[in-house]
This record gives structure tokens, sequence and C-alpha cells, in this order.
């Protein structure tokens, strides 16, 4: 889920890489005009950081942390920073 910032409104991931060109998941990919903000999708109350390839969910280092550690079948699973 990702936050335009300009407009105050929410965007799905499948609306964004519209938006966005289909760039990588931060948009560095597209020329966008939104200002956007890509927001931990499992404690919704703090900008992601890192993208993990596997769940293909965004997460905040917290999460990621508290997601990815105490799973022993998460503990490999790929990410990008964001």
């Amino acid at each position: 889920m990702w936050y335009n910032e300009e407009t105050a409104e929410t965007i799905s991931d499948a609306d964004y890489s519209k938006t966005s060109g289909g760039g990588a998941v931060d948009g560095s990919g597209g020329s966008s005009a939104l200002a956007t903000v890509a927001y931990c999708d499992e404690c919704s109350d703090v900008a992601a950081a890192r993208w993990c390839e596997d769940c293909q969910l965004s997460f905040c280092v917290d999460c990621f942390m508290a997601n990815h550690t105490k799973d022993p079948a998460k503990r490999n699973h790929t990410f990008q920073n964001m």
C-alpha cells in the first residue's frame, strides 16, 4: 500500500505500478509525479523500509525483524531496502 502525500490518498501496489511506470518497488524505475510513501503492510503505522521478495510485502524494520527472525522458514527470505 502506498500513500500519496500530495492528494492524501492511499494507492494499491497494482495501481502504484501503473502510475510509476512499473519500475522498482520504491518507484525509482519510473517517472511519476506522485510523491508517495510506502507504509508497512504489517502494522500500517510506519513507513516501510524493506520489501520482502518472497512474501511480496513491505515492512518497517521492526516488523520485518519480528516476522523474519522467529520463523526459521523466513530467515532466508530475500529483501530489498526501500
